[in-house]
């Protein structure tokens, strides 16, 4: 059985709508607020609200779009982008979705997912080679699977 296998950041289609939309709205508000009353201080607040919000789509555009990173499941340890994680210190691995899901590895004593230890895999074609050897090693040291959204940090 294979056990190095890539994977990419997760997509955060749910956080990049969210933000697209905030930006609409910020864009409104400083077109409607420049024309009404010139530049004052609201419109540099929303300024720099629009700017720190378009700076964090284009991180996650950017990083979903940067090469795959490489995931190695050991006997009792997994190397997650060069981070190793001991199986002791997991509490528990979570999937979220069916098609593309997207993993979090949640270390004992969080209750957010890490953001270095959220990934999906990056098989061409099929993903279930992989996602059956993530869950063999967790069976394999005693970690519990939930199929659930999750909270994880961008």
């Amino acid at each position: 059985m294979k056990r190095r296998y890539e994977i990419k950041h997760p997509l955060h289609l749910q956080t990049m709508i969210g933000m697209s939309a905030y930006l609409v709205g910020q864009l409104l508000l400083i077109y409607s607020s420049f024309t009404r009353n010139g530049f004052n201080p609201l419109f540099y607040f929303v300024v720099i609200l629009l700017v720190f919000s378009l700076t964090i789509t284009v991180y996650l555009i950017l990083r979903r779009m940067a090469k795959p990173s490489e995931i190695r499941m050991l006997e009792t340890t997994m190397d997650v982008r060069g981070h190793e994680v001991d199986a002791k210190n997991v509490d528990c691995i979570m999937i979220d979705g069916y098609f593309q899901p997207v993993v979090g590895i949640r270390p004992k004593g969080r209750k957010i997912v890490p953001g270095q230890f959220t990934f999906s895999f990056h098989v061409s074609g099929n993903d279930d080679e992989a996602m059956k050897a993530l869950k063999g090693w967790a069976e394999h040291n005693q970690i519990q699977i939930y199929n659930r959204k999750f909270l994880r940090w961008i």
